[in-house]
C-alpha cells in the first residue's frame, strides 16, 4: 500500500511551479520536531554568545590546561624568588612663582608646564647620582646587601611584550631599559663613588603622584637598611642640590644685570651728547616753547588776514552800489543825512513848482525861481554823492593794501614755523632715544636691587615631605599578586590557543555555515548515540529506528522523512541517492534510517547497495552478500533473486554481491538504469546507498540516474574544501540536490554548538528534552 503524502504534497505545490525546498518553502520544521536549528534569512549573525560559551565549554579542558601551567609556573618562581624590599621617599617640588617683589629668578623663567619634567629628569641625573655617592657615609661590609635576585618569569614576560610593543611603534628602548637587572643591587657594594653612582641611578625609580606636585622616590633591594639609607641620601641631595642652583643663579642675574647697567649708561651719555650738539649747532632752546609761540603767532596773523579780507569785500561792495546810484532815482538808499535833507527840500520845492504850474506858466519868473531853486538842489546832491564815493574809494584801497601785508606776513609767519618744525623732528627722535635708554637703564637698576634682596630668600619650593623607612618586611615575592598573574596568563594563553584552534579548524560549526557553504538547505539532523543509550541495542545505530520507535534516532528520522515530503512539490523522491565527501561519514546510517522511516510509515521501500568497493548494509542487516547488484549487472541474474528482505517489514536490501573490478563501467550500464525504473514501478521508494564522491566517479554516475541526492555530511569531521569539491564535482555532472543530511550530531569530544535536535517520547506523556534517552535511563534506574 503506498502512502498517500509520497505522490502528493498536502500543502500543494509553490505557487511558482518550483519544488519546495525545505529552509525556504514551506521552511525546516521547528527544533521540537527534531530539525536542525537555522537562523532565519536576514537575521543578525555577529555577535553570537551562546556560541563563544559553547567553544569555551568544548574547549574547557585546554583554557583549564594553560591556567593550571600557569600556576605551577607561578608557585615555582615564587618559591624560587629571593625576598626583596622596597623603600619609598617622598619630595615636593612646587613650581617657583614671582616673589613679592616681582622678581622671578633664573629657574623660574622655564615654563611651570615643563617644571615637572625637568625635576623628574634632575631626579634621573647622572650628576645628582655622583652627588648622593659623595655624599653617603655608611657603613658595609662586602656582601651581597642589594641583591635583587633575578627577574621572575612574570616579569620577564612582562618586559619582553613591552619591548616588543615598542618596536612594533618605531620606538627605540634604552640600553638601561632592557636591563631591567640595573634597577637591583644584586653584586657586593663598590668601593668607588662611580660604581655606586651607576647603581643609584640604576635603580632608582622616581614616579610623579598624580594631579599633586609629589614625586615619589622608591628604590628595591634585598638590603632594608641600605635602600632606606640610599634612598635618603638622594632625596636630601637632591634638596641640596636645588638650593646650590638658586643661589648660582640669583649670583649669575646679578652679575648679568650689572654688566648691562654699565652698557647702558655708556649709551645713555653718548645719547645726551648728541642731543645737546643738535640743538647747539640749531639753535634749539626750549624747543617746545618756541614752537607753541610761533603756532599762536600764526594763527593771530592768520585770523587778521581773514578780518581784513573782509573789509575788502565790505568796501568792494559799496563802492560798486555807489557807482550805480544816480541822484534822482536810488538816493533814497544812501544814509547821508546831508542828501536826505536836500531830497527833502527838492521834494518841497518839487511840489511848490507843480501847484504853481496849474496857475502859472513855466516862463513866469517865480517858476523860473523854482526851477532854479530844484536845479540848484539837485547839484549840491551830485556833489554830495561825488564826496561819498571818493570816500569809499579811499576806504577800499586802503583795506586792499593792508589784506596784501598781512597775506605776506602770513606767509612768512609759515614758512618760518615749517623750518623750526622740521628742524624739531631730527632733535625729537634724539631726545626719545635719550629717554628710552634712560628707561631701560632705571629699570635695571631697579633689577639689580631686587637680585641682591633675592639672593637672601630662601624659597622653600623643593622640599622632603616623607624620608624613607625601613622596610620591616618584603613585599617581594607576593604569592597572591603571583598567582593571580598566573592565572591570567593562563586564562590569556588558553584563550590564544583556543581562538588558534578555531581558526585552524576548517569543519563547519553550525547550520548557518553548512547552508552558505554547500548552497542546500538542511533536511535534518541525525544524532550520535552510544550503544548504552539504545533500548534495545541493535547491532548498528540505523536498525534503532525500528528497534526503538521513540528513540532520539526514530524521531530524527521522521522529521528527516517530513522534510523530504516537503522536498519538492510532487512530495519525496521516487529514487532518493545518499552520498558524502568521505567514508565514515555515516551516509550508509543515513540511508538505512530514511528507509526505514519510510517504511514505518506503511511503504514498501528498497535499498540498494551501490557502493561496489566498500558495501555495508549486508552487515548491518545481518543478511548474505553472496548474490547481489554486480551479480545481476554482470550476468542474468533476475532481480527477485538478489531481492532480500529484513528485519523490518516493508523494507528490502539489494546488496552489493561480490565486489567487481570496474564498478564505474557497471553502475552506467543499461541494465542499472532498467533496474532503478523496475524498482520504482514495484516500490513506493528506492533509496540508493552510493560510495563518496571523493576521488571516485561512482557517486557521479549514481545521482544522474537517482531522481534525486541527499548529501551527508559528518561536521566534525569533513572541512569546507572538501565538501566544496565535492559539491562542485556533483553539480557538475548534473545532479538534482535537495539538501544536506547532518550525521553524529552531539558525539562525545565533538562540538555540539550550532547545531539543535529535538526530543524524544514516551507513550507514558513524559517528555524527554536533550540529546537521547541516556539522562532519563539513568534516573529511572
Amino acid at each position: 500500500m503506498k502512502d498517500s503524502s509520497q505522490t502528493a504534497n498536502p500543502r500543494g505545490p509553490s505557487p511558482s511551479g518550483e519544488p519546495i525546498v525545505a529552509g525556504i518553502s514551506p521552511g525546516p520544521l521547528d527544533p521540537s520536531r527534531g530539525l536542525l536549528f537555522s537562523n532565519p534569512e536576514g537575521e543578525f549573525e555577529g555577535l553570537d554568545l551562546k556560541r563563544y560559551l559553547a567553544i569555551l565549554f568544548h574547549r574547557k579542558w585546554l583554557l583549564i590546561l594553560a591556567v593550571l601551567l600557569s600556576l605551577v609556573v607561578g608557585v615555582f618562581q615564587t618559591i624560587r624568588e629571593p625576598p626583596m624590599y622596597r623603600a619609598v621617599a617622598r619630595v615636593q617640588a612646587i613650581p617657583p612663582s614671582d616673589s613679592l617683589l616681582g622678581y622671578r629668578d633664573f629657574s623660574a623663567l622655564a615654563s611651570s608646564r615643563n617644571f615637572a619634567g625637568d625635576q623628574l629628569q634632575l631626579l634621573r641625573s647622572t650628576a645628582l647620582a655622583e652627588r648622593a655617592a659623595r655624599t653617603l657615609n655608611l657603613e658595609l661590609t662586602p656582601k651581597p646587601s642589594l641583591a635583587a635576585g633575578q627577574p621572575s618569569f612574570f616579569d620577564e614576560m612582562r618586559q619582553a611584550l613591552s619591548h616588543w610593543w615598542l618596536r612594533l611603534r618605531g620606538l627605540s628602548v634604552e640600553p638601561e631599559q632592557e636591563d631591567q637587572a640595573d634597577r637591583h643591587f644584586d653584586d657586593p657594594v663598590a668601593s668607588n663613588q662611580a660604581a655606586i653612582a651607576a647603581r643609584i641611578r640604576g635603580s632608582l625609580v622616581v614616579t610623579p603622584v598624580r594631579d599633586s606636585n609629589l614625586i615619589e622616590l622608591s628604590m628595591e633591594g634585598s638590603d632594608p637598611r641600605i635602600i632606606a639609607a640610599l634612598l635618603n641620601a638622594v632625596a636630601r641631595t637632591y634638596v641640596n642640590f636645588q638650593t646650590e642652583l638658586r643661589t648660582e643663579d640669583a649670583t649669575s642675574t646679578r652679575r648679568f644685570y650689572e654688566e648691562q647697567i654699565e652698557r647702558t649708561r655708556i649709551q645713555l651719555e653718548d645719547a645726551e651728547r648728541q642731543l645737546t650738539a643738535y640743538a647747539r649747532s640749531r639753535d634749539l632752546i626750549h624747543v617746545d616753547d618756541l614752537l607753541k609761540h610761533m603756532q599762536s603767532e600764526y594763527s593771530a596773523l592768520r585770523d587778521r588776514l581773514g578780518a581784513a579780507e573782509r573789509g575788502v569785500f565790505q568796501a568792494e561792495a559799496k563802492l560798486r552800489a555807489m557807482r550805480e546810484i544816480d541822484a534822482q532815482g536810488s538816493s533814497e538808499f544812501l544814509g547821508s543825512p546831508v542828501i536826505q535833507s536836500l531830497k527833502t527840500r527838492r521834494g518841497e520845492l518839487e511840489d511848490e513848482y507843480q501847484r504853481r504850474l496849474e496857475i502859472f506858466l513855466p516862463e513866469y519868473p517865480a517858476m523860473i525861481q523854482l526851477r532854479r531853486q530844484i536845479e540848484a538842489i539837485d547839484q549840491q546832491m551830485a556833489g554830495e554823492l561825488d564826496s561819498i564815493s571818493r570816500s569809499l574809494q579811499i576806504d577800499y584801497e586802503a583795506n586792499l593794501k593792508e589784506q596784501q601785508l598781512l597775506a605776506d606776513r602770513v606767509e612768512e609767519a609759515r614758512l618760518e614755523l615749517l623750518k623750526v618744525r622740521d628742524e624739531t623732528i631730527d632733535y625729537n627722535a634724539l631726545a626719545r632715544a635719550r629717554d628710552t635708554i634712560q628707561a631701560m637703564y632705571n629699570g635695571l637698576l631697579s633689577r639689580v636691587t631686587e637680585a641682591e634682596l633675592v639672593s637672601g630668600i630662601v624659597q622653600d619650593n623643593i622640599r622632603i615631605v616623607d624620608l624613607a623607612s625601613v622596610p620591616s618586611r618584603p613585599f617581594k615575592p607576593d604569592l597572591q599578586a603571583n598567582l593571580q598573574k598566573a592565572v591570567m596568563i593562563g586564562l590569556i594563553l588558553g584563550l590564544l590557543l583556543i581562538v588558534l584552534l578555531e581558526y585552524l579548524d576548517d569543519t563547519f560549526k553550525s547550520s548557518a555555515e553548512v547552508e552558505k557553504e554547500t548552497g542546500c538547505p538542511v533536511l535534518g539532523s541525525l544524532p550520535f548515540i552510544t550503544a548504552k543509550a539504545r533500548d534495545p541495542s541493535p547491532p548498528n545505530l540505523a536498525l534503532s529506528v525500528a528497534t526503538n520507535p521513540t528513540g532520539p534516532m526514530a524521531e530524527a528520522s521522521r522529521s528527516l522523512r517530513t522534510s523530504l515530503l516537503f522536498s519538492t512539490a510532487e512530495g519525496a523522491p521516487k529514487i532518493l541517492h545518499t552520498t558524502g565527501a568521505t567514508a565514515g561519514e555515516g551516509k550508509s546510517t543515513a540511508c538505512i534510517s530514511i528507509a526505514s522511516s519510510f517504511a514505518q510509515s506503511g511503504n514498501t521501500v528498497l535499498c540498494i547497495d551501490a557502493d561496489l568497493r566498500n558495501p555495508s548494509l549486508h552487515a548491518i542487516f545481518d543478511v548474505p552478500n553472496d548474490v547481489g547488484l554486480s551479480n545481476y549487472l554482470t550476468s542474468s541474474v533476475p532481480p527477485a533473486e538478489m531481492t532480500q528482505p529484513t528485519s523490518i517489514d516493508g523494507l528490502y536490501l539489494i546488496s552489493s554481491g561480490p565486489l567487481p573490478p570496474n564498478p564505474v563501467e557497471l553502475l552506467s550500464s543499461t541494465k542499472m538504469m532498467h533496474l532503478l525504473k523496475l524498482a520504482a514501478e514495484r516500490f513506493d521508494h528506492v533509496l540508493i546507498d552510493g560510495p563518496p564522491v571523493v576521488g571516485l566517479a561512482d557517486a557521479l554516475v549514481l545521482s544522474q540516474l537517482a531522481g534525486a541526492t541527499v548529501f551527508v555530511i559528518d561536521p566534525a569531521q569533513v572541512n569546507r574544501v572538501v565538501v566544496r569539491e565535492s559539491l562542485k564535482r556533483l553539480r557538475g555532472s548534473q545532479a538534482h540536490l535537495i539538501g544536506v543530511v547532518l550525521q553524529k550530531i552531539g558525539r562525545a569530544g565533538r562540538r555540539g554548538y550550532g547545531y539543535g535536535y529535538g526530543y524524544g517520547y514516551k507513550y507514558n506523556n513524559q517528555y524527554l528534552y536533550g540529546y537521547g534517552q541516556e539522562r532519563h535511563e539513568r534516573s529511572q534506574a
